[in-house]
């Protein structure tokens, strides 16, 4: 009762707030005509008396008072009616309804937003759009600039217009490549042999055959350029380029192949020669550098063999069957694709063997050449109960292709890491659940046993959370064991059976 009656109240107040808000705005048009409205007021005023004046005798007093009253009576009203006939629909509605349709014709409804998602979205399209034509800009000035002969031409065709911006972002970019190598010879590799900072084998397996790979491309590059200007945009045949010198990109099958173990030598230098390291910080706060280190310079020439199939491609892509190239393409794409299948195979190796030596930077307790070697793969890890005499003890082991690892997790500094304990040669290890299966070990579910077969001769159970958790272990660890044999045989290496598993202790 007390909330209807106040609401009861409010409702009084507005009403009495419009009301006054609504006399003050027709009083204020009454007063506020212009001198033009003025006039046509007074005009129609006149007709208007003139019109009820009465036509007996006694006009002077009746018509003037008629007249005079009729002024005095109507005009504030109908003046406000003039005024409002006159007066913008704003000001009109404001007077009648006291502001609340004011208000509502002020704050007309806005303009339909676009979504801030798809705004978003246009905005970054069209700074990539402006990027790209920026990309383009400077890929003709540099084309232009090796080849002097194309300045101011420009084809006729959007085919021939597409073909010519293939044919420069191969050569641009080739330029770029062979000026990166020749700053890996530069900056590194001559100062530290002059220097004498390592040793000729670490020498040769950091920097493998880079320098040879550089002369490839420079005799590459020559080319390029050489067919470029002697021949008309129209008719410019890198795919000739490409088979004639496609037989030299073998050399990259041999730099990718000790890619690995540069990238180890690299990572034990870097650790345990302070010259070395001392030299490469020196030689990072240098511009030509561009904050790249000396790794990120090293896999340039992989990236680029993985670059060369998607360069051509699009550039068949705008040449015509009918060009005198296009046969030429087509052989230089299947030759090169050959290389970058090799080069990728190994690409998935490096990238394998940088995750090895991040793990030897958080396992602690093996020196780091026994853990990361060039052939050594990681496969997984995960966190177990490794049972042992009665007792179960949390351990992470970490598989790779030839050995199993198994550590403590302990927390150094606030961080995670891991305390070796022990490895285990895979081609002497075998896993199984057969036996668990016929005792009354409570926690059999999702357990099996490693069996190891060298001189320890021992034997562990590991439990996991899960049957599938379980399958996954046994079935990668009974693969990586089955490679290692097969790798065995392979080299003509001959395995002697172990004893029994019946003689094995229990740790």
């Amino acid at each position: 009762h007390t909330r209807s009656k106040a609401a009861g109240e409010r409702g009084e107040r507005k009403k009495k707030h419009k009301r006054k808000k609504s006399s003050s705005v027709k009083d204020s048009a009454a007063h506020s005509l212009s001198p033009q409205e003025a006039d046509e007021l007074e005009n129609m005023e006149r007709k208007r008396s003139l019109t009820h004046q009465p036509s007996s005798g006694s006009s002077s007093s009746s018509g003037g008072g008629g007249g005079g009253g009729g002024g005095s009576l109507t005009a504030p009203r109908w003046a406000a009616g003039v005024r409002q006939s006159i007066t913008p629909t704003s000001t009109r509605s404001r007077a009648a309804t006291g502001g609340r349709e004011a208000e509502k014709t002020i704050r007309r409804p806005q303009a339909h937003r676009m979504d801030p998602n798809t705004e978003k979205q246009m905005d970054l399209n069209i700074a990539d759009s402006v990027e790209r034509r920026k990309q383009t800009r400077n890929r003709r000035k540099a084309f232009q600039m090796l080849c002097p002969r194309f300045q101011g031409d420009e084809p006729d065709s959007m085919h021939e217009r597409l073909r010519l911006q293939a044919v420069e972002e191969i050569i641009t970019s080739e330029k770029d490549f062979v000026i990166d190598l020749e700053w890996i010879i530069e900056l590194w590799l001559e100062p530290i042999r002059g220097q004498d900072i390592i040793s000729s084998a670490e020498l040769n397996k950091l920097f493998s055959n880079i320098e040879v790979i550089l002369g490839v491309n420079q005799v590459l590059l020559s080319a390029m350029k050489k067919q470029v200007r002697r021949a008309d945009y129209t008719q410019v045949q890198l795919g000739e380029v490409f088979l004639q010198l496609g037989a030299f990109l073998k050399t990259y099958t041999t730099y990718v192949g000790n890619h690995l173990e540069s990238v180890a030598v690299y990572t034990t230098l870097m650790k345990r020669n302070p010259r070395f390291q001392s030299f490469i910080v020196d030689v990072s706060q240098k511009p030509q550098v561009r904050g790249l280190s000396l790794l990120d310079f090293l896999v340039k020439p992989i990236q680029r063999i993985c670059k060369y199939p998607l360069l051509i491609r699009e550039l068949i892509r705008h040449t015509s069957e009918e060009h005198p190239d296009y046969p030429n393409l087509l052989l230089a794409m299947e030759k090169i694709e050959t290389v970058a299948a090799y080069v990728n195979e190994h690409k998935r190796e490096q990238e394998n063997q940088t995750m090895v030596m991040d793990l030897a930077n958080v396992i602690i307790g093996i020196p780091i050449e026994e853990l990361v070697t060039p052939t050594r793969r990681f496969i997984r890890d995960g966190t177990v109960l490794k049972v042992s005499k009665g007792k179960s003890q949390e351990r992470h082991f970490f598989l790779f292709n030839d050995v199993l690892i198994y550590t403590r997790v302990v927390m150094r500094g606030g961080k995670r890491m891991f305390q070796y304990r022990d490895k285990l040669d895979l081609s002497m290890t075998v896993c199984d659940d057969t036996a668990l299966r016929h005792t009354g070990f409570s926690e059999a579910k999702f357990a099996f046993e490693i069996c190891r077969m060298d001189a320890k001769m021992k034997k562990y159970i590991i439990c996991t959370q899960s049957q599938e958790e379980k399958e996954q272990w046994m079935e990668a660890i009974t693969a990586q064991h089955r490679e290692m044999l097969n790798l065995a045989r392979s080299k003509e290496v001959l395995l002697v059976s172990p004893r029994a598993s019946s003689t094995l202790s229990d740790e």
